[in-house]
């Protein structure tokens, strides 16, 4: 499994929604960034858009809920469950989609000496182009794999045209001799671009050209030892060009992960340190020391305790300095055999930077100031059921408290938003599972309320909806074509620290067909927004209508 971890390259979406945590005195050459008493502008985005992500995800930090063990179907066979957040945003790539193709560029490199690959091309609506090669090889002592793609928009509304294309290389080699017998070398080296403009802004002629490299480095152990150590390197590059103006970021991360197995359980530590450096138009330096220790489970009969402490200590904007230590621990039972019920309680520091804040926000000003989050309170109850080897449920309750959490506004409603910073709590209730019915059907769904408040002015957090549901269907006909119909439901969301403003709720239905002429072939025709609703996931950004997209792949 480790060997895979190099394949996954991906030019990702790093979706990040932290907040940030108190600051000093601002400096002179910073934007304004400050904590909001009650600002009265109205906010444009957030990026906490609904995940529908089932199967086989983390669910929560206790316990995961993983397809059941007759659900073990190729990849191509997997649904694709539909999530708001990737179908519904243009320009951005659905994450269940990025899973599969994930998986995807796994099973090309079952060790082989024939060169392996896979083809995709896709047509949609508005011109919608899209185009993706993997090439790849597994011998027992290296291996490699080429991506590259392609994908274009002319748009469903004025200015919304969008492009952008990648290019990635990563692969390894097994030392099988000397110092570092038994150990690989990893290596990962991408190149990515996209263009688009800000379409929902009174001055739409704005365009905003990214530019993206990444380099990666590690070394792991791939025969089992009593001790093993894996160092790891990533560095990326990252620009963002406003028409008239550019803000470079480069990030570095350096980390070292350990595992030190005992006879009942296994002691796991990690250290990195980040070091994020903006210049350009907007200049700024951030940094991020962790330090965490802590163990696998420890079960006793059905009782089972898992704990652990980080230490972290982080540099932002604004003169932003504060360390933090703080424990992660959880405690569950399971109950005649079927059942497990957790608790959970853990704090931790979320790192916020350009990259990954421009990719969650596509319109977010580049001059924004940086704060990190500060969470110090999650605590989380679930219950994780296993009814027949086939159906699995889980229930889940947790509490959140952040100090500070970013919000995006528009301080000047020119449609190129800033950050917007105070404390916020969220609650979460949560209900989900997935079922084997048949040997051909599957169906999983999710539903989740949330109450939100934040410190500035008692409401709720903006673009935080009140209820979110999701849910799909499978059906495999014996002649090779599956047929799944997915909903959504994304529900009402005020827009305004101030409450000025409520965005209604909103209900999306898709389909997906697909076809299997052979076994390395597919042939799929995805619709999505099938009753053409008009919304807005973002005031005043109106998202896509009914788009239907025709494509293949074939494997070789």
């Amino acid at each position: 499994m480790r060997r895979l971890v190099a394949y996954i390259l991906l030019a990702a979406l790093t979706v990040s929604v932290h907040a940030q945590q108190r600051t000093g005195p601002t400096e002179k050459k910073e934007p304004e960034a400050r904590k909001v008493e009650l600002p009265q502008t109205e906010e444009a985005q957030n990026p906490q858009l609904p995940k529908i992500e089932l199967p086989e995800f983390v669910i929560t930090g206790i316990v995961s809920l993983s397809a059941p063990d007759v659900y073990k179907l190729g990849v191509a066979e997997r649904p694709r469950v539909a999530d708001v957040r990737g179908y519904h945003v243009m320009g951005s790539r659905e994450r269940v989609t990025v899973e599969l193709e994930n998986r995807q560029k796994e099973s090309l490199l079952s060790s082989s000496s024939i060169l392996s690959g896979q083809a995709m091309a896709s047509l949609g609506s508005y011109f919608t182009p899209r185009a993706e090669l993997w090439l790849g090889q597994a011998l027992p002592t290296y291996d490699y794999l080429v991506s590259v793609g392609y994908h274009r928009t002319k748009g469903y509304v004025d200015h919304s045209d969008r492009s952008g294309g990648h290019l990635g290389v990563s692969g390894g080699m097994l030392f099988e001799s000397g110092a570092f017998e038994g150990y690989r070398l990893g290596g990962n080296v991408s190149y990515g671009s996209e263009g688009y403009r800000f379409y929902g802004s009174p001055s739409p002629a704005t365009r905003r050209e990214i530019t993206n490299y990444r380099l990666g480095l590690s070394l792991s152990q791939e025969q089992l030892t009593e001790f093993s150590l894996t160092p790891n390197l990533d560095y990326s590059y990252f620009q963002v060009d406003d028409s008239a103006a550019k803000t470079l970021q480069q990030k570095a991360t350096l980390g070292l992960n350990a595992e030190l197995p005992l006879s009942s359980v296994t002691l796991v530590g990690n250290v990195s340190y980040t070091n994020a450096t903006l210049s350009g138009a907007h200049s700024g330096h951030l940094t991020l020391f962790q330090l965490r220790v802590g163990t696998s489970r420890y079960w006793w009969n059905n009782l089972f305790l898992q704990g652990a402490a980080s230490a972290y200590s982080v540099k932002g904007m604004s003169n932003q300095r504060f360390s933090r230590i703080y424990p992660d621990v959880a405690i569950g039972y399971r109950v005649g055999g079927a059942h497990l019920a957790s608790v959970s309680y853990s704090g931790r520091v979320g790192f916020h930077e350009l990259e990954g804040s421009v990719q969650a926000n596509p319109y977010l000003s580049a001059g924004s100031a940086f704060w990190h989050s500060d969470v110090n309170r999650r605590l989380t109850a679930a219950i994780e059921s296993d009814w027949s080897g086939s159906v699995k449920t889980l229930l889940s309750a947790s509490n959140e408290r952040v100090d500070l959490y970013a919000m995006p506004f528009d301080p000047l409603n020119a449609g190129i938003w800033q950050f917007a910073y105070t404390g916020a709590t969220f609650w979460k209730y949560q209900a989900e599972g997935f079922a084997k019915l048949t040997p051909n059907d599957y169906v999983s769904g999710k539903v989740a309320v949330n109450s939100t408040k934040n410190d500035a002015s008692d409401r709720a957090v903006p673009y935080v909806p009140k209820y979110e549901a999701g849910g799909s269907y499978t059906h495999w006909f014996p002649f090779g074509v599956s047929f799944t119909p997915n909903v959504s439901y994304y529900g009402v969301r005020e827009s305004s620290l101030a409450a000025l403003a409520e965005l209604p709720g909103f209900l999306l239905v898709g389909l997906r067909i697909e076809y299997e002429p052979l076994p390395s072939l597919n042939i799929f025709v995805d619709a999505q927004n099938i009753a053409n609703e008009k919304y807005e996931i973002w005031k005043g950004y109106q998202a896509p209508p009914l788009m239907v997209t025709g494509g293949l792949s074939y494997r070789w």
